[in-house]
């Protein structure tokens, strides 16, 4: 539903619709948006395929291509993925091995700047 109308014509409401089922169905069930959006984002990062290499410096250019990739493939979910960021904690598969390879990198003090260039 996100592919097809976008994250404006994405809503609890138009979701139920879709599955003929009432709006309160899904609240019953899936709990509120933002837990919709947090099960939606651990989906969509689940399909981002993690580099093998240790080298932290290919790590990070082949982590971005593989995003970049995955977001060209389903733009509308990565877009509404990265505007509305529905902060899930099971979500920090991305998070963790970016900073397990910059640790590794022996980054020290500028972990925090590598970690958001990363990121972003």
């Amino acid at each position: 539903l996100i592919e097809e109308r976008g994250h404006e014509g994405f809503s609890m409401r138009s979701l139920a619709t879709e599955m003929g089922v009432f709006p309160a169905t899904l609240y019953w069930h899936v709990g509120d948006r933002a837990k919709l959006l947090g099960l939606v984002e651990a989906r969509w990062l689940g399909g981002i395929e993690m580099p093998a290499t240790d080298d932290w410096g290919d790590w990070a250019r082949s982590l971005a291509r593989n995003y970049r990739e995955h977001a060209h493939r389903h733009p509308n979910v990565a877009r509404l993925v990265s505007v509305e960021r529905a902060r899930n904690p099971e979500n920090i598969a991305i998070p963790d091995t970016v900073l397990r390879h910059l640790e590794t990198a022996g980054l020290g003090d500028e972990i925090v700047h590598a970690y958001n260039a990363i990121l972003a």
